[in-house]
């Protein structure tokens, strides 16, 4: 997998699975989280026109760490934690989606090795 600046992120992998861009409300908080743990490594790379573009990889520990969607402070948030139901929903969905999409991902595997 390829490191892609966060701006090309944030834009092109929401979408890819057919939801809406994220926020930078959203996304610059949990980066900054995720910084702070030393769970991201940022590189400065060149820009297309001025600006350097940052790019973030994770590290060993960020490959390693839970995730969780929401925060209380610095703290991720358990699902039985949640209150509000459409946010329960969120780990839901991100569960049924993912399983959907490696029974796909194996499927089309299968196709393409008997196919070879």
């Amino acid at each position: 997998m390829s490191s892609l600046p966060g701006q090309t992120n944030r834009r092109r992998r929401p979408t890819a699975r057919g939801h809406q861009a994220i926020s930078h409300g959203t996304l610059c908080p949990a980066i900054k989280r995720m910084e702070k743990a030393g769970l991201p490594r940022r590189e400065a790379q060149p820009g297309i026109a001025a600006a350097p573009r940052h790019v973030l990889s994770l590290t060993d520990e960020g490959l390693d760490e839970p995730s969780s969607f929401f925060y209380r402070g610095d703290k991720p948030l358990a699902a039985a934690e949640v209150d509000d139901p459409f946010r329960q929903g969120v780990p839901l969905i991100a569960r049924a989606t993912s399983k959907a999409e490696k029974a796909w991902l194996d499927r089309t595997i299968a196709e393409l090795e008997c196919g070879a």
